[in-house]
């Protein structure tokens, strides 16, 4: 039998057969969750990163989405690269257009980035960082794993 696990960030929860830390604090409204739970970032597989942009926020910013995007990727994910290609996904019931890119530093890895408007206004980052010793089919499950089980808390 799998075990699962259900995790909670802001207003949402997921599920996944894979234990992660976290959620980790990694700036205002920003948390991130690591597989292995508890790696460090030389042998880290996976971590997942929720940014959320409240309203207020967005409006003191005086960005369009666009602008939040590329501010969450310098901000949080160390990258002003542009998307090297894209990967259509289906997010709380929105289709996204992920960003895909690669990065050297600090360690090379993969990052799949979507940015998504929630029902209530916020938006929303939601990023896959992976270590490239992970292979592809595994970082596929993990991703869909939390990708179709994310929803609101009731």
């Amino acid at each position: 039998m799998i075990d699962i696990y259900t995790y909670a960030i802001f207003s949402l929860i997921f599920n996944s057969s894979y234990q992660y830390s976290g959620p980790n604090e990694i700036g205002l409204d920003a948390q991130m969750f690591v597989y292995p739970a508890n790696a460090h970032i030389d042998n880290e597989l996976m971590s997942i990163t929720f940014i959320l942009i409240s309203p207020e926020m967005q409006a003191s910013m005086a960005m369009n989405d666009t602008e939040l995007l590329m501010y969450a990727k310098s901000t949080f994910f160390a990258t002003s690269k542009s998307a090297e290609t894209f990967q259509n996904r289906t997010i709380l019931g929105n289709n996204s257009q992920g960003e895909i890119l690669t990065k050297k530093i600090p360690v090379p890895t993969k990052l799949e980035i979507h940015f998504i408007t929630l029902s209530t206004g916020e938006k929303m980052c939601v990023g896959f960082t992976n270590s490239v010793k992970l292979d592809a089919e595994m970082r596929e499950k993990m991703i869909l794993e939390v990708l179709n089980s994310i929803k609101n808390k009731q």
